[in-house]
């Protein structure tokens, strides 16, 4: 079993995707580390192990809280997206697991040496947690295996601002500490999703008459986003934070990907959170980033998740 740690500011988005590695057959998932990003922090908190209560695996996979604000910067939510609860204005019951007193940052460093050379994290959210802990602890950068990350734009199409992507705006500083840190870094950029990671109308109507526990939650938290896509004239809805965790999970969707050197903008009223790449190759490459997927294959994780009772 491949133990994967998930970094996450738990909205629907990032909840569909735990379901896909808490699914995953040949996956342990050893914990959860919950970080500032799409909606209230104690919110994100719950919505985690809500979704861990869905899968059936509530009480089985720890939830570590972490750092409720960026290094430096504000931010604010997107409840616009996804909803005041962050999952479709759903009001869920509270769980009965509980969150772990243990800070995520300390959590990381442990897994990280209890997992030597075999943890691999997928960050659906911003960098923070990862950054205070690799900050803390360099070593973290070769102990872990890979670092998984929905971050960034490849091409300045922005998703909050004019050219970032959120979790990239809410913290850059975390974002450029992950990115020097020697780690061996994924990136699956906003633009990439945006192209090849949605789901249409006629393909939620499939999932829709699935009518399983998995497929009833996706309809219900995927409400308000729903209607933000529609609003856009988006052609379905956006799963980046799928694409981000199917990556690892189904290594073979991936068409294209390159090693490039990347970097972050820190300051700046229009800059802040852009994200560069040198595509000319005159700097050594410190990540791999994704530049296209299989959408078929993408809907199929998708849809296999969800089909299981």
């Amino acid at each position: 079993m491949r133990p994967l740690l998930i970094n996450t500011d738990t909205s629907a988005g990032d909840a569909i995707a735990l379901l896909l590695a808490l699914q995953a057959t040949d996956i342990e998932v050893v914990g959860i580390t919950i970080t500032c990003g799409n909606s209230g922090f104690d919110q994100q908190v719950e919505n985690a192990l809500y979704t861990l209560e869905v899968a059936g695996r509530g009480g089985q996979v720890p939830v570590f809280p972490g750092c409720r604000d960026p290094l430096l910067g504000r931010y604010r939510s997107v409840p616009e997206v996804w909803g005041a609860d962050g999952m479709g204005d759903s009001s869920f019951p509270r769980a009965r697991q509980r969150p772990e007193r243990r800070h995520a940052v300390d959590a990381i460093t442990d897994l990280a040496q209890r997992y030597a050379g075999e943890l691999e994290v997928v960050s659906l959210g911003p960098l923070t947690n990862l950054a205070v802990a690799l900050a803390r602890m360099p070593e973290v950068a070769r102990l872990v295996k890979t670092i998984y990350a929905m971050s960034g734009c490849l091409y300045g199409q922005g998703n909050i601002t004019l050219g970032a992507e959120y979790n990239a705006w809410v913290d850059p500083e975390a974002a450029r500490i992950v990115y020097h840190a020697g780690a061996n870094v994924v990136l699956v950029p906003w633009e990439v999703a945006a192209r090849e990671a949605f789901v249409t109308p006629e393909e939620e109507a499939e999932i829709a008459r699935l009518d399983t526990v998995g497929s009833r939650f996706y309809m219900q938290v995927t409400r308000v986003m729903r209607e933000y896509m529609r609003a856009r004239n988006r052609p379905g809805l956006v799963h980046a934070d799928v694409l981000a965790m199917l990556v690892p999970l189904v290594p073979a969707l991936v068409r294209e990907r390159r090693r490039l050197f990347v970097d972050i903008e820190v300051a700046g009223e229009l800059g802040r959170g852009v994200t560069f790449f040198d595509w000319v190759g005159t700097r050594p490459s410190n990540a791999e980033v994704v530049l296209a997927a299989e959408r078929r294959l993408v809907v199929d994780g998708l849809r296999r998740a969800l089909a299981l009772r």
